[in-house]
């Protein structure tokens, strides 16, 4: 078992490495702390972006891009952005997440900013004898 710690207002574990093997190989220094935790939570939620990006795109047979799969990357991204930044203090990682914050932000902006309502009369079809007619009566 770990003891809990509070540290500078954060709950921390104390570190007790676990032994583990996976795939026949020894793995001895695992531990887990508050950071860890908001590290690994940050890798779950951007991967499930991709399980509701394959839902979805069963369900309408066709390769789509659904809108939980922008709140996922940006949730999923600033999780993983803290624990590089505030943590590991990594600059890969933090590049790495950095470079594409803007686009998750920029695609949720398209889906919450207020459009006005176009009018349709501006926009509509005209169909081939429309034009002819209208050329016709203006000759």
């Amino acid at each position: 078992m770990s003891d809990v710690l509070l540290l500078k207002g954060y709950i921390m574990f104390a570190p007790q490495p676990l032994a583990m093997t996976f795939l026949g190989i020894e793995i001895h220094s695992f531990e887990l702390n508050t950071w860890k935790v908001i590290g690994l939570s940050g890798s779950l939620v951007f991967a499930l972006r991709f399980i509701i990006q394959a839902i979805a795109s069963e369900k309408a047979q066709k390769s789509v891009i659904p809108f939980g799969f922008w709140e996922c990357s940006l949730v999923g991204c600033i999780l993983s952005l803290s624990y590089f930044a505030i943590y590991r203090h990594d600059s890969v990682g933090v590049i790495q997440n950095l470079i594409p914050l803007p686009i998750y932000l920029r695609n949720l902006y398209f889906r919450y900013r207020k459009e006005k309502p176009v009018k349709h009369a501006e926009f509509r079809d005209v169909t081939r004898t429309e034009v002819e007619s209208q050329t016709t009566h203006h000759s």
